[in-house]
């Protein structure tokens, strides 16, 4: 691709910049250790906010507690987010 017209490099989503095709395999392990991470990241944010609204419906914590905790583990996941993944 390194050797590509320019016309083709500005419509291209992804660019090699030489002509071996090892960059795929290192592109394929980000690519699924995303997908574990946004995966993981959902499922948390769902449990969490599902037993927070548990508890309220209940009356077992108040509601300015709850949209405390609410906010804290939202931050808490979005910080967990932007660790490097290797």
């Amino acid at each position: 691709m390194a050797g590509a017209s320019d016309i083709a490099r500005q419509a291209s989503d992804i660019l090699f910049l030489n002509e071996q095709l090892t960059g795929l395999e290192v592109l394929e392990n980000i690519t699924e250790q995303l997908n574990r991470q946004l995966d993981a990241n959902l499922k948390h944010t769902v449990g969490i906010n599902s037993f927070l609204m548990g508890l309220g419906l209940i009356d077992i914590v108040s509601p300015s507690l709850l949209a405390i905790l609410h906010n804290v583990t939202t931050t808490f996941i979005i910080g967990k987010s932007l660790t490097y993944i290797q």
